[in-house]
């Protein structure tokens, strides 16, 4: 969800994953003010996307980003993969102004704005200098989140089996960590501006990003964000992936020039206004860092001023790792660690301060009441998705099922 300090409001988006073909799926757009019902607008003029994993909040407007996510229902019998990863973002933009002035239930429309590469995440400057919005992407080119290391998979190279120790890995680390700074009309859907970072030497397979959203000034106008990436192995790189993307030209790096040595996982300062890889702290025993975690230095208020926490990934016990935000090279300040400290890949997180005073919001919904309402809603789930099912396998071509007999 986007969580807009300003308003106190959280806005999210709900819609179908899969959906037949030939069937519209609905989008709609939700926001709760923390306490009260949740009011959700129907979106329009969206094209078709594969998922939607991001949203963020401007001044005035939301800003909603899609994530490429290919299902066929070929792969669902165990056949290889047909069709690869989108090239591109696509990016809805909705004025906040039209939540009020359309009633709860009815449709608001949205801008749609293409952007080359596909996202992962975005950030957004909650100013909106001149009427246009700076959005920043956490590009991820080339990578597909639906191919993973199965037991059986071979390294493309030579056909040799890749060890069971990496079974469940994700296509993720094969190119470049690329942020994208785009400044767009939100009306118009113009990009006025646009420029990419990246640094093919010493920061690969991007994973997340953070920033200080503790401070006014820094929401309105992000200058910094840091970047764990887990680097590159070309040792793991699976047949699948390279099936699909063997061919692409559309990556930072060619698939036949990837690099023949490994490139450590890394944490990355990133200076958003010089478009610059400000500082690296590479990990060169085969660990990497996720997630990042910004914590404002206690007493300032000076926009990025404070630490970097992240969780150290590596063969036995884990690490806690605490870095000066705006000296990583100078490596971690703090460690910490303990015997059979062994979180699972952590992803998104966030600091959070003590609460001073009584709890502020009086929403609570009991346990058992939750519950009970996901309860009724199942019967209802489970027949649409065997009514989707039903309708998938009636769009399988009669040539491709009987290929799989």
């Amino acid at each position: 969800p986007a969580v807009d300090v300003e308003d106190r409001a959280m806005f999210f988006v709900n819609y179908s994953q899969l959906s037949a073909p030939g069937t519209e799926c609905e989008t709609w757009l939700a926001r709760w003010d923390l306490e009260g019902p949740v009011r959700r607008w129907r979106v329009a003029g969206m094209s078709p996307y594969d998922s939607i994993h991001d949203i963020k909040s401007t001044e005035h407007h939301l800003v909603i980003s899609d994530l490429p996510f290919v299902v066929e229902p070929e792969g669902f019998r165990g056949a290889p993969r047909t069709r690869r990863n989108q090239q591109h973002t696509s990016l809805w933009i909705v004025p906040k102004s039209d939540l009020v002035s359309t009633p709860v239930g009815g449709t608001v429309q949205a801008t749609e704005i293409r952007l080359p590469m596909p996202t992962g995440h975005v950030l957004v400057d909650r100013e909106e200098p001149g009427g246009l919005l700076r959005v920043v992407c956490q590009h991820m080119p080339l990578a597909d989140l639906m191919i993973s290391m199965a037991p059986t998979v071979r390294d493309h190279r030579n056909g040799a089996p890749i060890a069971g120790d990496y079974e469940g890995m994700v296509a993720l680390a094969v190119q470049p960590s690329v942020i994208g700074r785009y400044l767009v009309d939100p009306v118009t859907g113009r990009i006025h501006e646009s420029e990419v970072v990246s640094d093919d030497e010493r920061l690969w397979g991007g994973i997340l990003t953070t920033t200080d959203i503790h401070r006014d000034a820094a929401r309105r106008r992000q200058r910094q964000l840091w970047y764990a990436g887990c680097g590159f192995d070309p040792d793991l790189v699976p047949e699948p992936w390279w099936d699909l993307y063997g061919d692409a030209a559309d990556g930072v790096v060619a698939p036949a020039d990837l690099p023949d040595r490994a490139v450590p996982g890394a944490l990355a300062r990133i200076d958003l206004e010089s478009m610059k890889v400000a500082h690296v702290w590479s990990y060169e025993d085969g660990a990497f860092p996720s997630p990042p975690t910004f914590v404002p230095r206690r007493g300032s208020e000076d926009p990025d001023d404070g630490f970097v926490l992240v969780v150290v990934h590596r063969d036995g016990d884990k690490e806690l790792q605490l870095f000066d935000a705006q000296d990583l090279e100078r490596g971690p300040l703090a460690r910490a660690t303990a015997p059979g400290f062994h979180p699972g890949l952590l992803l998104h997180s966030t600091w959070m301060p003590d609460r001073v005073g009584p709890r502020p919001s009086g929403y609570r919904i009991p346990v058992r009441r939750d519950v009970a309402g996901a309860l009724r809603g199942l019967p209802g789930v489970l027949a649409a998705l065997a009514r989707m099912a039903r309708d998938m396998r009636r769009s399988v071509p009669a040539s491709s099922a009987t290929g799989q007999q």
